[in-house]
């Protein structure tokens, strides 16, 4: 899926700025009914932390898009997959 939310990394990291890593634990769910249907979630996090337009998988894909650009400037970067079904993408 596409994702057209807020910037992840590209426009938020400058150009002078170097760091050794980048993690993140993504948005995992396109909606906060999304999150709240599923009986795993602790919904413990707020509406930014666990919505992402698009859901997580576009989330991811948008950091690793952001990866490719900035890979002069984070040296490695780590995102945890939650939802299982992406795990083969």
């Amino acid at each position: 899926k596409e994702y057209n939310g807020p910037l992840v990394l590209c426009g938020i990291v400058k150009e002078f700025e170097k760091f050794s890593f980048c993690m993140c634990n993504p948005p995992f769910f396109e909606s906060i009914q999304e999150a709240g249907a599923n009986p795993h979630t602790a919904c413990g996090g707020t509406l930014e932390e666990m919505v992402c337009p698009g859901g997580e998988l576009s989330f991811i894909t948008r950091m690793i898009e952001d990866s490719l650009q900035l890979k002069g400037q984070i040296q490695v970067f780590l995102g945890n997959v939650g939802q299982t079904k992406y795990s083969k993408h």
